[in-house]
C-alpha cells in the first residue's frame, strides 16, 4: 500500500490528516485487505497499516473507539464512521 501505510509508519505520520482522510484511508485498507488475500506477505502489510490507522485512531478519540468496540467492531462503518457521527441505517437499528 503506497502512501502513508508503509512498514515503517508510526501513528505520528498520520496525525495531521483530518478525519474525513482517516476515514478514506480505512476504507482504502479495506479494499487493499481484500486484494492482499493472495498473498501472505501482502495480507500482513495490510494488517500492518490497519494497525497503524487504528492506533492514531484511538489516540485521537479513545472514547469513540471504545463504542465501535463495544458495538462489535463492524467493518460495514468502520471506526472512522463513529468518529465523523455517520453510521449506516442497519448499524444504528442494531
Amino acid at each position: 500500500m503506497a502512501g502513508p501505510f508503509t512498514r515503517h509508519s508510526r501513528p505520528s505520520d498520520l496525525s495531521a490528516l483530518s478525519a474525513t482522510q482517516l476515514s478514506a484511508l480505512w476504507r482504502k485498507s479495506a479494499v487493499s485487505l481484500l486484494i492482499a488475500a493472495r498473498s501472505a506477505d501482502a495480507v500482513l502489510e495490510a494488517v500492518r497499516a490497519r494497525a497503524v490507522l487504528l492506533a492514531e485512531l484511538e489516540r485521537r478519540d479513545p472514547v469513540t473507539m471504545a463504542a465501535w468496540i463495544a458495538a462489535g467492531a463492524l467493518e460495514a462503518d468502520g471506526p472512522p464512521a463513529y468518529l465523523l457521527g455517520v453510521r449506516s441505517m442497519s448499524s444504528r437499528e442494531r
